[in-house]
């Protein structure tokens, strides 16, 4: 075993006993989970399975029992409970699924009829470590042996994809659809490395680094599918409140200039746009509850015929019809805040001359119906695409009529 091969299963072995350590702590607990006993089992055996793999480990295990090869056995016998303890592990989380519980039972029979045929391997063929496909009846045995083994854990991770994607089909919570995502990684690196022993096993020329690396990288992706959950939570919720605040911006500080003395937030600025100053949920709230403010300011700026046109309707292509009333809204601000804007008066909305009255189920639109904030702030996220979409195509629009009249030229629409 190469240096190399020995750093990448030296980290994998690390990887693996922070993981006992780490779900050690939940199992005590939570000791009556037996969910939770499966999955910390699974992960002791990976532990020992990666540690035995390492020359000195073996070499003082081998010394001690006075037995050649029990390290191998161990190690063997290690693997292929691992990938048992964490069937059962899915098995007590989706328990009534009969289907799961057979396979359980058949791979339990499966996993113990290969450990009597491994046993064999100290009369057969005794002070053997090397499993590839020879003639003599010693290299028969240990090819079919490395074969079995890989080839039980390969069945094992197919049928973990099979059931990862039906739990993943029927999750209702995106952060734990990505963990099982991560595991079904985890299943498929490890066919690839059960798939490159077999071809090394029959001397097809393939290095046996390529089998370290699928090892190393399924334990790291196991590992964080597994001991992550609660993180990745918070790290999806915390991705997922910096995309709403980056999409309400725009809109928030386009509305700004009504009334910046009444704002609890930063000015409008290149770095707090994407380093906000203050904790994301109470900027996200802020952001709503001034647009919702600035946008009542603009009521008497706004008349039943005003809006953007449809030509510029047209040129943000089909997201108008798909999201009509967050388009509407959107239209009526644009067209707002352009004649707030025409006005060319310092101050206050309110201090500005009254338009013509309008009646009042147009000036007071009815908010979505919702009592949740984040709905609101979901709701308004959207009124926001609109918005930057039309200003854009009424400012190209706008520029292309101007051009026309200075050349002489009748514009779009007149």
């Amino acid at each position: 075993m190469s240096g190399s091969i020995q750093t990448m299963m030296l980290g994998g072995a690390l990887l693996a006993w922070c993981a006992v350590v780490y779900k050690g702590q939940a199992l005590w607990r939570y000791p009556a989970n037996p969910a939770s006993w499966a999955y910390w089992a699974g992960f002791l055996a990976l532990a020992l399975t990666m540690t035995l793999l390492m020359p000195p480990v073996t070499g003082w295990i081998d010394g001690t029992a006075g037995i050649t090869d029990l390290s191998y056995l161990i190690g063997d016998a290690a693997a292929l409970l691992t990938c048992w303890s964490w069937l059962v592990c899915l098995y007590q989380l989706n328990k009534p699924d009969r289907q799961a519980a057979g396979a359980v039972r058949w791979f339990g029979a499966l996993v113990v009829t290969a450990l009597a045929f491994f046993s064999l391997r100290f009369s057969i063929a005794p002070g053997q470590v090397q499993h590839r496909l020879s003639a003599d009846p010693q290299g028969l045995y240990l090819a079919a042996y490395r074969l079995i083994f890989v080839g039980i854990i390969a069945a094992h991770m197919a049928y973990f994809i099979v059931l990862l994607r039906r739990y993943a089909a029927e999750a209702q919570r995106p952060t734990l659809r990505l963990r099982l995502h991560f595991m079904t990684v985890a299943a498929g690196l490890i066919i690839g490395f059960a798939l490159n022993e077999s071809l090394r096993i029959l001397r097809f020329p393939s290095p046996e680094v390529i089998s370290a690396a699928f090892a190393l990288a399924a334990v790291l992706a196991m590992v964080v599918g597994l001991t992550f959950g609660h993180r990745l939570d918070r790290l999806y919720r915390a991705a997922r409140q910096y995309r709403l605040y980056l999409r309400l911006y725009p809109l928030w500080r386009a509305l700004y200039p009504l009334a910046p003395d009444l704002s609890f937030l930063a000015a409008p600025s290149l770095r707090h746009q994407f380093w906000p100053r203050d904790d994301l949920g109470f900027v996200i709230c802020r952001q709503v509850i001034e647009i919702r403010d600035w946008a009542i300011a603009l009521h008497s700026f706004q008349l039943p015929s005003m809006g953007v046109q449809d030509d510029a309707r047209e040129a943000i292509g089909g997201r108008y019809s798909v999201d009509r009333e967050a388009s509407d809204e959107a239209s009526q601000l644009v067209a707002a805040l352009r004649s707030w804007q025409d006005q060319g008066t310092v101050g206050e909305p309110g201090d500005r001359d009254p338009a013509p009255a309008v009646p009042h189920s147009y000036r007071n639109p009815p908010a979505p119906d919702t009592t949740d904030w984040r709905q609101e702030a979901r709701h308004l996220a959207r009124v926001a695409q609109h918005f930057v979409s039309l200003q854009r195509a009424s400012a190209t629009l706008a520029d292309t009529r101007r051009n026309h009249r200075g050349i002489g030229i009748e514009g779009p629409g007149r």
